[in-house]
């Protein structure tokens, strides 16, 4: 009798044994999984893994709201320091919660010390804003790098040297600015050929709200698919160099359709360098591909 209790007691340590490693391997997937996206349309709650200190391994975002509907964003690095992210003070918000205009977080290294910028798109109901933080090693410490009320951002290399456009929408076109980041600081920097294909990206954004503009595509058939409406945001995406110059940019946009309880629209946006003309390199779209 006791050898068949035995038995039994057995079977079920072997049954759970089965099911807990079921579950383990289960986790180990999902956060590899997580672990390869850095860029995420937050809505309502999400995480997102990237290396943000330099240390080679992977830290953990957690984004959350707090009870105004605002976004907050807590950094757990692998060594088990915590960071909460704080808005620019005039903004007083990363973003507020709307399901119909929802944050957008890259995790990116931009100036190649091998540790990852956090870049943040929201909006603060009305309009759209970005901020960029970045981990001090010395200060161990992640500092505001840029905050403001901008519509594009955008981050590529040029002989070794970080540049950062900036474009704020106004009511006719888009007005971009460039800097650069040295030591952790942003300085403005004159270097307007190498554009990133903003006047691309401008009259792409035209075309979107009005049909009288034209844009810079080699194929007029890949704007059929382009819903009209609002231009909210652009996040360059990715970046390939031909003799030391961009030679095809890559965004991601989002748009905001006409007409009452319209749903956001994604889009990835692929220009290539086609020309250089009055000291500015010329873009042509080569391809538009809907991300919904």
């Amino acid at each position: 009798m006791k050898l068949k209790v035995y038995i039994l007691k057995k079977k079920h340590i072997i049954l759970t044994l089965s099911i807990a490693f079921i579950l383990i391997l289960s986790l180990i997937l999902l956060i590899s999984f997580k672990s390869k996206e850095t860029i995420k349309n937050v809505n309502p709650v999400q995480t997102v893994h990237a290396d943000v200190d330099g240390d080679k391994k992977l830290d953990t975002l957690y984004i959350s709201t707090n009870k105004d509907n605002n976004y907050t964003v807590n950094v757990q690095t692998k060594k088990g320091d915590g960071f909460n992210l704080e808005p620019d003070p005039l903004l007083k918000t990363l973003g507020y919660n709307d399901k119909s205009w929802p944050m957008s977080i890259e995790c990116k290294d931009i100036n190649n010390d091998n540790a990852q910028e956090i870049i943040i798109q929201s909006s603060d109901k009305s309009e759209s804003i970005i901020h960029v933080y970045t981990y001090s090693k010395q200060n161990k410490e992640f500092i505001r790098l840029i905050s403001g009320k901008y519509n594009v951002f955008a981050s590529a290399i040029h002989n070794g040297t970080p540049i950062i456009m900036l474009g704020k929408k106004l009511k006719t076109d888009i007005d971009f600015s460039y800097y650069t980041l040295n030591n952790d600081t942003l300085s403005t920097y004159n270097l307007d050929y190498i554009s990133l294909g903003k006047n691309t990206l401008n009259s792409l954004a035209s075309f979107i709200s009005e049909d009288n503009i034209e844009v810079i595509s080699s194929d007029s058939n890949l704007l059929t698919n382009l819903e009209k409406g609002e231009l909210l945001d652009a996040l360059l995406l990715n970046v390939k160099y031909k003799n030391n110059i961009p030679s095809e940019c890559t965004y991601q946009i989002r748009t905001m359709p006409y007409g009452e309880n319209s749903k956001i629209n994604l889009y990835e946006v692929k220009m290539n360098s086609v020309s250089y003309k009055d000291n500015n390199i010329q873009y042509k779209i080569k391809n538009i591909k809907s991300l919904n």
